[in-house]
């Protein structure tokens, strides 16, 4: 990727909260059933972790068949309601990511037809149109945000229940997740770098089709 062009923290952030604010405005009963979803998905970790705590609790402290069987079951029926809540809330997702898309293609539309014909068939604005009309880079910041309050909800009340156990293991854990978003911020600039290159390929592509 030469001469492509590296965004600072401040100018990636600054982008986020736009497509966030622009999908919010499109469609908002995306955002509320990812805030639920997101809830689930975290809930689903802690309860097993806790269950399995008072699990071996009762094992070691010999608490009885009749307990640990009671703490099984209450783990498995927990469990069970929140993967079901989980899966009916992602069946309702994949329906409003539909309705997202062809709001955005009807957006951009409206605005393509308030355009000078002119501008048009510059092809720099046709690049520049065919990147804001695929709509998956707003869903991958939609899905990296989520995917991120999830892990630092994850890590957080992980991280409070092993700082109990031994600090050194916490300080592996931060390690661990810092390394991750290093990565994952490398990947965003490779994919963002990406999509500028084949901008005009694709737009080449759509014009002979």
């Amino acid at each position: 990727m030469k001469g492509k062009k590296t965004i600072s923290t401040r100018g990636t952030f600054s982008n986020i909260c736009f497509c966030l604010r622009f999908l919010f405005q499109i469609n908002r009963k995306l955002f509320w059933i990812r805030v639920p979803s997101t809830v689930f998905v975290v809930l689903a970790n802690f309860v097993n972790v806790i269950f399995m705590r008072y699990i071996f609790n009762a094992l070691t402290e010999e608490g009885g068949v009749k307990i640990i069987l009671l703490l099984v079951t209450g783990m498995v029926a927990v469990s069970f309601t929140i993967s079901t809540l989980n899966a009916f809330l992602s069946k309702i997702d994949t329906k409003e990511r539909e309705i997202t898309s062809y709001k955005l293609n009807l957006f951009l539309s409206d605005l393509a037809m308030k355009m000078k014909y002119a501008d048009l068939e510059d092809p720099k604005m046709k690049d520049f149109i065919s990147l804001a009309g695929s709509v998956n880079p707003f869903f991958d910041v939609l899905t990296y945000t989520t995917g991120f309050v999830t892990a630092l909800l994850n890590v957080s009340g992980f991280a409070a229940i092993i700082m109990t156990i031994h600090p050194i293991v916490f300080l592996f854990l931060g390690l661990v997740v810092l390394t991750q978003i290093i990565i994952e911020r490398k990947m965003r600039e490779y994919q963002g770098g990406w999509r500028q290159e084949t901008g005009p390929i694709f737009r080449r592509r759509n014009y002979l089709a």
